[in-house]
């Protein structure tokens, strides 16, 4: 119990019994508790009180000690259990919290530092922030919070982050003697810092001990600092000391830097071991847990009673732990094992037996178990079994005659087992002959005792008594035997009386029958006076015995029948006992004085002996007493030299052969102090405990006192929390001080004597420190800081430094300078930093060492910048109109991050027009809300702190998701399409703003109006529906001619959106007639003749016929028939086009459904070109003639000609004066001539025919004469070919020039051997060696000895020199109308393979002229007459068709000899092109790209054409090539898309 100086204490005590117990107190080494006035006493009640005391009553014996509590009556004594009671002298006091630091994502803990004086009775409650916010509660139960409460104080702050440097921290403690609460003086705060780089795993707080409670929260800190985080790992160690992993569980939470196990119990107490690693390290420590429970002691039974001389037992049931001790008592006093004691011992039990039990056993017993700070006690009352002997059976008076036998007969029963004995008048029973006496025990445990009397016999007649007794009592019967005779008296022995005392004196008379037994003294009967009584049975008392009166002659007088007197004298003689007078000791005995006593025994009867006891025993030899008798009844009892051995009681004993006496008196002998254990010089370091031992005997016991020197003289050490005597005079100190240095003095004092006192002297030495343990510096990038380490202690002084752990030199930092300053109380060690850096953020110690410890302090720099940017930004969920984003902390430029700012934008927007919202810093999750359905964004994130703002984080991309549709259909059309059907059409919803929901579908719920049933549902796919299409489905399956009512729902991906109103509609009686079968019966150029059938179920009122023509986009027209009719013709068509039918019935329900579809063509197709170009061209010099009427009308007639022209190698079609020819009037010509052309001038010329059925058209080159009538070569042979590169140096034109020389004399060559082997071949007109012919298939170019052959055989055939795949061509005689382009030839084509034939001889040239593959499947030979013409090269007319000469088609491209009608050779072949080119009515792009020049876009029935120019065309590069450009197979062999 602890109490407070101003409170004082009560200390209960209470205890039941019968009698009532009384209560007393005595101290732990057993010496009684008296009341001292105004410091302690004992209330009637037995409880202890301690008055309240001042620094100057402090009594360490009193106030600091152990009691205990006893009981006691007659049955026995008992003790409590002990209980040490602490007086604390109050005193004020203050409590700091210091900084402490952690690296970011460890733990810190901060401590509320209290002075030791108090430190036992103070406990910190709470933890408060400076916000109000209270952050731990001792004994609050939630274990997920960051801010976790130790039941020893501490506060844990779990994964520290920047943010907690923000916050200072208050302890709030409690004082459990006073009730008052406090709050700390200075607030703490934990100083986070990052990490640079990889930070080696340190171990800073955890416990080697940890002691709780059973059912309390077991606390097991393990706190560490590291980069990365440190892992933590625990194991519990086994009995044989290996280690098992520990896993969380719902007992043991394992926390960062802590292991709680909630709700401990004995079974959890073991060594558990902390393993933390990162990377860089791993370090451990050990924990020694204790779970202490409450200490019970129950002894079993509570009361037993056993029989002497059996085995007692008893059971101590133990729980509770630790167990330090089990002690059994007795009475309050212990019991050592012996013969009849032992102990049996388990873990929860411990036994006492006693065997054999004897009287003296009877008692209480208890069991006393303890520890260091606990105690329990158990009870029990042994009682001996026993019981006072009960006469079961007693004899009866008996009257005999002489002669007869007698027995006499008692039993007796008892615990234990009683004995029974005889008398006759009080007397022994004779032992003669003829009378015997006996006895046995029975199974019942009873005695039988007798006494057989064979003869009786006159003088055995008299009073027998059986007396049954044990240890418990006695029990006594008496009767009389009476034997016929006379009287007679047995010999009467002397009697000896005490005087003062009553005696009583019996006649033993016999006989039988008796008249009277008398008592006769100096002739007198007796009674004579008061004290004398006679009685009839012959029994005399005499009370208060005197010698005078009473000492003397006594006569018992017996008479019989017949007047028989017979008497017998007795001797009562009267003795004095001894009388021992008082005698006393002097009061002033010291040590070494004489003392003696004398023992008179004033009165009693001598002989008397007279002996000395010293505290109930005999003189010990080692007292040295002399004992002298002076006479018979005086003893004197002297001491030479009395020392403290002779105190004690001394007691007087005088006997003599009536009683003996005695008296007892106390010898005191004052003692003067001596030393049992001499205090000594001792030496100590500050901040450690320290035991001056002081210990000295004496009598009265010594009073320690102790001072220390103050100035000159020594002054009396007043206990306090710090300094405290103990009760056996030592002094300690709790924490040593400098001012605790000094002269001690440990004085002893009694009153006997001056007493004895020692100086003695304490040094204090000075372990290496520090004042300050931890200092926190900030400072920016870039600016300059200091560490100052000032160590305190006794030179020489060693400092050391490390950085995070690790052994760190400042010396050897070229950016550290270094200043050290020696002094005689301590050593200062500087570093300065002009220009703090980012790996200057570190813990710096500073370690100091001496030969008297060793002590470090740490300096935690944090060097302060702007944040980086926030990392790992990702997207953890999105909607519709919002998402999450996570990221993880960027380095916070150890300052802690204030905000964090979010911006978002679309993803087509710039960063000027993002939104722009904050975060919290402690957040690392946002969601960005008020964002668009099915919307791309980009979302980035800055952090801030107190210096600045970071870069934005990479932006990242999320699109929202889509919606469900807010809105419903719009103006939702019911009109009923038969007996069970519904058409329901409606529009979509509303929602053309950006994020607008899609609308993937549409569910049309319908059910019977005023019913309760629910919606049936029909769902409508969007994607099913063409685009442009109106939204409508049809509902079937209903009832005829109910009322239905109808909803739309539009849904998507992500659900439907709300339901339109509700729409109600009838079904008819009837249904709409069913779809018709629809078929093509004929068709003509301007009709088509359709008929159908149809089932008759329903009534048909008419039909509806609709068609349209199937390439063009127009609308349908219909033609309505009576419902009779199931044929009908389409007229009005127009000529060869293809057109699509079908057909509805219709009736008073509505329309029934589309019969199929039939395709069907009206006879006709689009014009034919003409079958060969001769037929439909011829040029001079400045004309070309265009025969219209060559071209066929493909069955529809042609209504319009269109034609171009333009100069070779244009890009543009000029049109002064084009038109276009209407071909169905008869006035216009169909020769048309285009004149005022220029001489020798290559041109294009495009016509195009228009008629219902399409329109077809074709491009043709041509070149007009020269001025000689002569034809010119291909347009290639007279262009200059431009380098492509551009002039080049005079170096490289030599280099080409000579490679020219070398591959022509080569490609000579070749082609001269060619030739020498074919002039020697023989060519026959008709045939040829095909595979020859074939051999030239794949050739490109044409020898120029063969242009000069035909060149000169003038008059030659027009030969059409080429491969097999070609014929020839050869110009037969004519007149002037069968003249060709070139100077009048006419060209025939044989379109069959022949081989090639030559017309007489002559010289070979070789023209390199390309060919392109002709694909046209018609032929044009058109000729006329000049309407209208430009000049210089281009032109646009339009030309009747009109029926010409004809000229045929040079079939396809390859190498041409054109040979003249006198054989020669013409030395400008013509390059023929005719590609006619179909197009439909609805217009179409003219020319083709291969041939380069316009595009003409053409309208059918009279549109004017346009004309666009493509950039290049193969054509214009083939023209530019020279004559000896080589074209390869493919340019050879052109498709039509080319």
């Amino acid at each position: 119990m602890e109490f407070s100086s101003d409170t004082g204490a009560v200390v209960p005590c209470s205890a039941q019994g019968q009698p009532t117990p009384q209560i007393r107190w005595e101290k732990k080494d057993g010496s009684p508790a008296v009341p001292i006035p105004g410091v302690r006493d004992i209330r009637p009640d037995g409880s202890l009180l301690f008055h309240q005391f001042s620094v100057s009553q402090f009594r360490p014996d009193v106030h600091s000690t152990g009691y205990r509590c006893i009981a006691y009556n007659h049955v026995g004594l008992i003790k409590s259990r002990l209980v040490q009671i602490k007086g604390v002298v109050a005193h004020k006091f203050s409590a700091s919290v210091f900084d402490a630091y952690a690296v970011r994502g460890n733990s810190a803990l901060l401590r509320c530092h209290i002075p030791a004086n108090v430190r036992d009775f103070v406990r910190v409650s709470s933890w408060t922030r400076q916000d109000g916010v209270t952050v731990g509660t001792l004994g609050e139960s939630a274990l997920d919070k960051r801010y976790i409460m130790l039941s020893s104080g501490e506060l844990l702050i779990r994964s520290a982050k920047p943010a907690d440097s923000t916050h200072s921290f208050r302890c709030t403690l409690h004082n459990v003697l006073t009730g008052q609460s406090t709050v700390s003086q200075s607030a703490g705060k934990v100083i986070v810092t990052e990490a640079n780089g990889v930070l080696p795993v340190k171990i800073t707080e955890y416990r080697s001990n940890v002691h709780v409670e059973e059912g309390d929260r077991a606390y097991l800190p393990c706190i560490s600092q590291g980069h990365p985080s440190p892992k933590t790992t625990w194991y519990r160690s086994d009995s044989s000391g290996s280690p098992n992993p520990l896993l969380a569980s719902d007992r043991h939470h394992i926390l960062d830097g802590l292991m709680v196990i909630s709700a401990a119990t004995p079974g959890d107490s073991g060594r558990y071991v902390c393993v933390v690693n990162n990377s860089a390290g791993e370090e451990r420590a050990q924990t020694d847990l204790y779970v202490s429970v409450p200490l019970i002691a129950r002894v079993e039974p509570n009361i037993q009673v056993v029989d002497v001389g059996r085995t007692a037992n008893m059971s101590c049931r133990i729980s509770g732990q630790p167990i330090h001790s089990v002690v059994w008592t007795k009475d309050g006093q212990p019991l050592n094992k012996g013969p009849r004691f032992n102990f049996l011992s388990s873990e929860v039990l411990q036994v006492l037996e006693i065997s054999p039990v004897h009287r003296q056993d009877r008692g209480m017993y208890q069991c006393l178990v303890g520890n260091s700070k606990d105690s329990a006690q158990g009870t029990t009352q042994l009682i001996i079994g026993e019981d006072a002997p009960v006469l079961e059976h007693a004899f009866r008076e008996l009257t005999l005659k002489p002669g007869s036998m007698a027995s006499l007969k008692c039993s007796a029963s008892g615990n234990p087992l009683p004995q029974i004995t005889w008398t006759l008048d009080s007397q022994a029973v004779p032992e003669v002959y003829h009378i015997r006496i006996g006895d046995y025990v029975s199974g019942e445990r009873s005695v039988h005792s007798y006494v057989n009397i064979t003869a009786v016999r006159v003088e055995d007649g008299g009073v027998y008594s059986c007396i049954a007794k044990n240890g418990v009592g006695r029990a006594e019967h008496s009767a009389r035997l009476q034997v016929y005779g006379k009287p007679h008296i047995r010999t009467m022995s002397p009697k000896t009386a005490l005087a003062g005392e009553a005696v009583r004196i019996h006649c033993p008379a016999a006989g039988y029958p008796l008249k009277s037994i008398h008592w006769i003294r100096e002739n007198r009967t007796l009674p004579q006076n008061h004290r004398q009584k006679v009685f009839e049975n012959g029994t005399l008392v005499i009370a208060d015995v005197e010698r005078r009166t009473d000492d003397g002659q006594y006569t018992c007088v017996v008479t019989g029948e017949h007047n028989v007197v017979v008497s017998k004298q007795l001797k009562l003689t009267v003795m004095i006992p001894p009388i021992v007078n008082p005698f006393t000791f002097p009061e002033d005995l010291t040590q070494g004085k004489r003392a003696g006593a004398a023992c008179i025994v004033s009165d009693g009867d001598l002989p008397i002996r007279i002996s000395w006891f010293k505290d109930g025993q005999p003189l010990a030899p080692s007292l040295k007493a002399s004992v002298t008798a002076a006479n018979d009844y005086t003893s004197f009892l002297s001491f030479t030299s009395v020392d403290q051995l002779h105190s004690g009681n001394y007691t007087c004993v005088a006997t003599n052969p009536a009683a003996s006496s005695n008296y007892t008196a106390p010898m005191v002998v004052q003692v003067p102090p001596k030393w049992l254990t001499e205090p000594l010089d001792r030496h100590a370091i500050v901040g450690e405990p320290i035991v001056f031992d002081c210990q000295a005997s004496g009598h009265p016991l010594p009073n320690i006192r102790w001072k220390k020197q103050q100035k000159s003289d020594f002054a009396v050490i007043i206990s306090n929390a710090n300094i405290q005597i103990l009760e056996n005079g030592s002094l300690s100190i709790r924490e040593v001080s400098r001012e605790d240095a000094g002269p001690y003095m440990c004085q002893a004092v009694n009153g006997v004597g001056p007493g004895i006192s020692k100086v003695i002297n304490l040094d204090v030495h000075v372990a290496a420190h520090f004042e300050r343990k931890f200092q926190a510096l900030t400072v920016r990038r870039g600016d300059s800081f200091q560490l100052s380490c000032r160590a305190i202690g006794e030179p020489p002084l060693v400092v050391t430094w490390t950085r995070d752990r690790q052994p760190f030199n400042p010396n050897l930092e070229p950016r550290y300078v270094v200043q050290e300053l020696n002094t005689k109380e301590a050593f200062e060690y500087k570093i300065h930093v002009g220009s703090a850096d980012r790996k200057d953020s570190s813990l710096f110690s500073c370690y100091a060492e001496n030969a008297f410890g060793r002590d470090d302090t740490n300096f935690q720099v944090v060097v302060q910048e702007a944040p980086e940017k926030p990392r790992e930004l990702d997207i953890a969920s999105v909607t519709s109109r919002s998402a999450t984003l996570t990221w993880q902390h960027p380095y916070s430029g150890n300052s802690p991050i204030l905000r964090y700012i979010l911006e978002y934008k679309k993803i087509k927007e710039g960063w000027d027009q993002a939104h722009v919202s904050t975060v919290e810093s402690a957040e690392l999750r946002v969601t960005v809300t008020s964002l668009k359905p099915k919307t791309e964004y980009e979302i980035r994130l800055k952090a801030e702190n107190a210096l600045g703002m970071s870069e934005a984080s990479l932006a990242v991309t999320v699109t929202t998701d889509e919606e469900a549709p807010s809105s419903v259909p719009r103006n939702i059309k019911i009109s009923s399409t038969g007996s069970s059907s519904l058409h329901v059409a409606w529009e979509a919803p509303e929602g053309t703003d950006e994020g607008a929901a899609s609308v993937q579908g549409y569910y049309v719920g319908y059910k019977i109006a005023d019913k309760s049933e629910s919606f049936s549902y029909k769902t409508l796919d969007v994607s099913e529906i063409p685009q442009g299409q109106q939204l409508e489905t049809n509902i079937r399956e209903l009832k005829k001619s109910t009322k239905y009512v109808v909803v739309v729902q539009a849904f998507n991906s992500k659900g439907a959106g709300p339901v339109s109103d509700e729409v109600i509609s009838q079904t008819l009686e009837i249904d709409p007639p069913p779809a018709a079968n629809l078929k093509l019966v004929s068709s003509t150029s301007s009709s088509v003749h359709l008929a159908w059938n149809i089932a008759r179920e329903q009534p048909i009122n008419g039909y509806i016929v609709f068609y349209r023509d199937t390439s063009a986009t127009g609308l349908w027209q219909e033609n309505a028939l009576p419902a009779e009719k199931s044929s009908h013709v389409v007229r009005n068509l127009s000529c060869g086009r293809a057109y699509t039918f079908y057909i509805l019935a219709h009736n008073g329900a509505g329309k029934g459904p589309h019969s199929n579809h039939v395709q069907a063509k009206t006879e006709g197709s689009t014009p034919e070109a003409p079958a060969t170009t001769r037929e439909f061209l011829s040029s001079n010099t400045t004309c070309v003639s265009v025969d219209l009427a060559s071209w066929k009308s493909g069955g529809c007639t042609i209504s319009t000609f269109v034609l171009h022209y333009r100069l070779d190698g244009d890009s543009d079609w000029s049109s002064p004066g084009s038109r276009a020819f209407d071909a169905s009037v008869n006035s216009i010509q169909q020769t048309v001539a285009i004149c005022d052309l220029v001489p020798a001038t290559w041109y294009t010329l495009s016509v195009a025919a228009h008629s219902e059925a399409g329109e077809t058209e074709t491009e043709y080159p041509f070149s007009t004469l020269t001025l000689a009538g002569g034809t010119i070569p291909p347009p290639h042979s007279t262009r200059d070919r431009s380098p492509p590169y551009g002039s080049v140096t005079p170096l490289v034109v030599p280099f080409i020039v000579s490679l020219l020389v070398v591959v022509s004399a080569a490609i000579g060559a070749c082609f001269w051997f060619g030739r020498m082997r074919n002039s020697r071949e023989p060519h026959s007109r008709d045939q040829g060696d095909n595979s020859k012919c074939l051999q030239h298939c794949n050739q490109d170019t044409l020898p120029m000895a063969v242009w000069e052959k035909m060149e000169a055989n003038k008059h030659a055939s027009l030969q059409y020199m080429s491969s097999p795949c070609h014929g020839t061509i050869r110009r037969p005689p004519g007149g002037v109308g069968e003249r060709g382009f070139y100077g009048g030839d006419t060209i025939q084509g044989s379109i069959a393979g022949i081989p090639r034939e030559w017309r007489g001889p002559g010289d070979e040239h070789t023209y390199d002229v390309p060919f392109h593959r002709q694909h046209a499947t018609h032929h044009l030979a058109n000729s006329g007459v000049v309407v209208g013409g430009g000049v210089g090269g281009g032109g646009q007319y339009q030309m009747a068709a009109n029926q010409t000469s004809q000229l045929n088609h040079v079939c396809d491209a390859g190498e041409v000899v054109l040979i003249g009608a006198s054989g020669e050779e013409l030395r400008h072949p013509a390059y023929l092109y005719s590609k006619p080119k179909r197009k439909g009515p609805g217009g179409g792009t003219w020319g083709s790209p291969s041939m380069g020049g316009s595009l003409l876009m053409g309208a059918s029935e009279g549109g004017s054409p346009s004309q666009t120019s493509p950039s290049s065309s193969p054509y214009h590069e083939t023209r530019r090539e020279t004559l000896s450009r080589r074209f390869s197979s493919e340019m050879l062999d052109l498709d039509e898309t080319s």
